[in-house]
């Protein structure tokens, strides 16, 4: 809602009731002013009901465009509270027959790309899967490809539970190959005096460890896991600890179903999403998946710092479809931002980062590197980030103002939990504001692309059908953008 819609409520509500005799003499200007109104609220509705047309977003946008539905490909911004939860569908004309040699043709699976899955809370575990339940109402899907960014408990601790719950069955997972041990087993415990590691708790007693470090820096090869069967080894031996322990016991369940279920480490230079099954499906070539980061060996960051290492390690991969790009950076921080972007500068490959939409590391928290954004602001369009309340209203500050006006400014900047397009940095002074600008009705971002033009639109809880989303002259100037000219795949 714009400013001018926000005033006029304030003015409503301010309003003082008047006496019937008040109402009666003043009848006839009533009519009039009511009429006046009438008109004046007919001219905001139909200003509002379009996207505006951003001179900074730099490019050609349009209301009228009609892609082809075949040709649509649907990423999703996931509303899963604090954590991250995002799906992609590739679109419908690389669908598949599950049995192919059966008579049955009616059974068409879409292919989907699941990253991570949230959520922080227990209360919020049943997010995602509720969300694919609605996408996918009556059937459990397959999700073909599922990406880890790292196994913190807002990544992946929703995923555990859609799998255990049999929302939707998983083909491959991607992952860090950073672990979460129990001490003392593959991860021996106590650490030697002189020896450096990534670990939580003391030297002399660890609660649970990641990995040594190597002399010459990089996190000891040994303490990662590169397999399924390395991951189910370990945790045979019971030497994983927490929620990652939890993860691989559900993917060793399906592996049991599904003796094709595979769990693989990825790294620059390593296999990654690539829809090549002969036997299934044909090849893909419209669609790209470029794996960034993490390098190989993976590196300590901050120090030997366990969720500073965790997050730097996150995968980052750039989807490429037609003329359109997006980034998706899982937790990076400052420390490996800036070392990803060194790499890039040193090797003249700075437009591997090249996108029209940025997923922001982190849920737009304050550990970015400046020159990482600059360098993607030679071209970008809109930044999203998936937050919920706990991120926003602590002293976190998610997201952090000084990323969001490095970005753009708020309407360039799109969230899970915000909606609010007009706030700036004075917004984030005290609870009262901040309060202000959260929306109860809960949002999924989507973002549509047939390669040649994308937009981006908010979807409410409150959406009947999320196959059936708003269209652009439909969707409320603030809750969306109008169809934007792709530029940055190829």
């Amino acid at each position: 809602m714009d400013a001018s819609a926000n005033s006029a409520r304030c003015r409503v509500r301010r309003k003082h009731p008047r006496s019937r005799a008040g109402v009666r003499r003043r009848a006839g200007p009533a009519i009039i002013t009511l009429g006046l109104i009438a008109i004046l609220l007919g001219l905001a509705i139909s200003t509002v009901a379009t996207p505006r047309r951003y001179a900074t977003f730099q490019r050609e946008q349009i209301t009228d465009h009609t892609p082809d539905p075949n040709s649509l490909l649907r990423i999703w911004i996931v509303y899963v509270g604090q954590g991250d939860g995002i799906l992609i569908q590739l679109p419908n004309k690389f669908s598949y027959d599950v049995l192919p040699d059966d008579e049955d043709q009616s059974r068409s699976e879409r292919v989907d790309v699941l990253i991570d899955g949230g959520s922080f809370s227990g209360s919020n575990e049943d997010l995602m899967g509720n969300f694919l339940r609605r996408l996918y109402p009556g059937s459990s899907p397959i999700i073909e490809h599922a990406v880890i960014s790292h196994h913190d408990s807002d990544h992946i601790t929703a995923l555990t539970r859609l799998i255990n719950d049999g929302v939707a069955s998983v083909e491959t997972f991607y992952h860090s190959g950073l672990v979460s041990w129990q001490p003392g087993g593959h991860f021996p415990s106590p650490i030697p005096t002189g020896q450096k590691a990534v670990y939580k708790g003391s030297k002399s007693s660890p609660t649970r460890g990641m990995a040594y470090v190597t002399n010459q820096g990089s996190l000891l090869e040994d303490h990662l896991i590169d397999n399924r069967s390395e991951m189910q080894t370990a945790l045979a031996g019971d030497d994983l600890h927490g929620i990652y322990e939890d993860l691989a016991e559900a993917v060793d369940r399906l592996a049991a179903s599904d003796n094709s279920v595979e769990f693989r480490r990825c790294f620059v230079g390593s296999d990654f999403i690539n829809e090549i099954e002969d036997d299934r499906r044909s090849a893909i070539s419209d669609v790209r998946f470029e794996l960034l980061w993490p390098q190989k060996p993976a590196l300590p960051y901050k120090g030997t710092d366990w969720g500073n290492t965790i997050n730097g390690n996150s995968v980052t991969f750039r989807l490429v479809y037609g003329d359109f790009a997006m980034l998706f950076t899982g937790d990076q921080n400052e420390k490996s931002q800036r070392t990803f972007l060194d790499d890039l500068i040193a090797d003249n490959r700075t437009g591997a980062i090249d996108c029209d939409v940025y997923k922001v590391p982190h849920h737009g928290s304050k550990h970015f590197d400046p020159a990482f954004v600059d360098t993607l602001m030679n071209g970008l369009v809109l930044s999203v980030a998936s937050m919920g309340p706990r991120g926003f209203g602590n002293s976190w500050r998610h997201p952090n103002p000084g990323l969001i006006k490095r970005l753009g400014r708020s309407h360039r900047f799109y969230s899970t939990y915000i909606h609010e397009k007009r706030f700036d940095t004075t917004d984030f002074k005290d609870a009262e504001s901040l309060a202000e600008l959260i929306e109860t009705d809960r949002r999924t971002i989507l973002i549509e692309t047939d390669g040649d033009w994308f937009r981006l639109v908010e979807i409410p809880d409150s959406q009947n059908d999320l196959n059936m989303p708003p269209s652009v002259k439909s969707t409320h100037s603030g809750n969306g953008t109008r169809w934007i000219n792709a530029r940055h795949g190829g």
